[in-house]
């Protein structure tokens, strides 16, 4: 028995006050005491023995964060009680109106705290189930990731990483190379009779590897589980049905998910490695980082993925191809279509001069071969217009143009440009002069076209 553990066994009712006056008497903690105490508590802890220890690592590693504190006025327990990773971590610039992150104090049962917006209202309270919320406004700031870009700082904030005794339980890992992260892996965290996370936990900086799911775990407000800044390396997901987990700026490598039914999963700027097998995964998102484990029979149904605006690795366009595979290999191949749309669409971005008109005509006559359907409107586009230059001068493609309404014209005119097109060849209608040069200029295009429309057709499945 732990710590935590026995102070719950000799007093259930405990208090989260009680609870801290007790553990901060102690500098460190078990593994399983760390996931039995509740969210306030367990934050509490860390800001006395650990958070310390990683903001003077990030101070003396990383490039002007001692500069952008000063420009933000901000100091160690703002960071600490704002959560580090809400400050340091990019701010997705989509359908945003700038880069500015909001510092508000939030008071709620006595309690006051500060959080990171990612935007605000001048919302100054609301009632809570227990009461009045108040909100303070503090100020307004531009993240440590995001001031990197501006500045043109190099930033390797969460890259850094040491790691030891890899792919066993007693795996370490240190930021920086010199300050050991706190570890709450290796064990599968501990459940309540109703199959829900004893203390969900939103955790950051912390070495998570070799995290243990399995079974049914019930989605709470307090048993759900968020990985910022993380390592998560080696999490192994067995006959798992979970919603809702997230992972932002983690080293997800050697994931190992078997059997299992997962829902709303969603990376951001993370990196992940290893294998899904038997399962099927609903409506997961992807957000920058890389995404590139191995499927093997399983079923990846409506995942949304993007890079745009995002951090990503430069090749991305893995991400975009293991999907492609995943959906291909399991029939789904309208999807599996779309995504590999999505990688060609990435390599294209960083073609220049020439490379880049090829690519643009390959994406946007055929869709790399993918979409034989904008061939046939391109073939539809092409005969019409062709048949409409014909028609303009009726004299250089048929014999007696006078003595036939207009829209007998017209008709012949489309019928000069099918025959031309298709190569079919002529019997009553005989370009001349100038249109001799439209006619091989239209034969030509035909004949390419017709090629292509073939490899296209080959190509999709359905």
């Amino acid at each position: 028995m732990g710590l935590v553990s026995d102070l719950y066994s000799n007093d259930p009712s405990i208090t989260d006050d009680e609870l801290i006056e007790e553990i901060l008497k102690h500098k460190s903690l078990d593994v399983i005491d760390l996931w039995l105490l509740p969210q306030y508590p367990f934050d509490e802890w860390r800001k006395k023995f650990d958070y310390p220890k990683i903001i003077e690592s990030i101070k003396s590693n990383q490039q002007g964060f001692n500069e952008w504190m000063s420009e933000y006025h901000f100091i160690d327990e703002e960071l600490m009680d704002a959560k580090i990773s809400s400050c340091v971590a990019y701010k997705n610039m989509e359908g945003a109106i700038d880069n500015k992150f909001h510092l508000i104090k939030v008071t709620y049962k006595g309690r006051a705290s500060l959080q990171v917006w990612y935007s605000y209202n001048n919302e100054t309270e609301h009632d809570g189930a227990e009461g009045k919320v108040i909100y303070e406004y503090i100020r307004s700031f531009v993240s440590y990731s995001d001031w990197c870009v501006i500045k043109n700082y190099r930033n390797n904030l969460f890259s850094n990483l040491s790691k030891h005794e890899q792919n066993t339980i007693e795996e370490e890992v240190y930021l920086n190379g010199n300050t050991k992260l706190l570890k709450m892996g290796g064990i599968s965290p501990p459940k309540n009779a109703l199959g829900i996370l004893l203390r969900g936990k939103e955790l950051e900086f912390i070495n998570v590897s070799g995290l243990q799911l399995s079974d049914t775990i019930h989605y709470s407000d307090y048993g759900n589980l968020e990985f910022h800044f993380c390592t998560v390396d080696n999490l192994k997901c067995n006959e798992l049905d979970i919603l809702f987990l997230i992972f932002s700026n983690c080293s997800v490598n050697n994931i190992q998910i078997t059997n299992s039914l997962l829902n709303n999963w969603k990376f951001s700027n993370s990196i992940v490695t290893g294998f899904i097998t038997n399962s099927k995964l609903r409506n997961w998102r992807i957000w920058g980082g890389q995404f590139i484990p191995i499927f093997i029979n399983s079923e990846p149904y409506n995942f949304g993925v993007s890079h745009e605006y995002m951090n990503y690795e430069n090749d991305f366009d893995r991400t975009y191809r293991a999907l492609h595979k995943a959906n291909n290999d399991i029939g789904n191949y309208s999807v599996a279509s779309k995504f590999k749309i999505l990688e060609l669409d990435f390599k294209r971005a960083s073609k220049t001069g020439f490379n880049k008109f090829l690519w643009s005509l390959d994406k946007y006559y055929w869709e790399y071969g993918q979409n034989p359907k904008r061939i046939l409107r391109f073939t539809v586009f092409t005969i019409l217009s062709f048949g409409i230059i014909y028609a303009f001068a009726p004299s250089l493609i048929l014999k007696n143009p006078d003595k036939i309404s207009f829209l007998e014209r017209m008709g012949n005119s489309l019928y000069c440009s099918i025959s031309t097109f298709v190569t079919l060849g002529y019997s009553d209608v005989s370009p001349k002069g100038i249109m001799k040069i439209f006619a091989s200029i239209e034969a030509i295009i035909g004949a390419i076209s017709m090629g292509f429309l073939v490899v296209s057709l080959t190509r999709t499945k359905n």
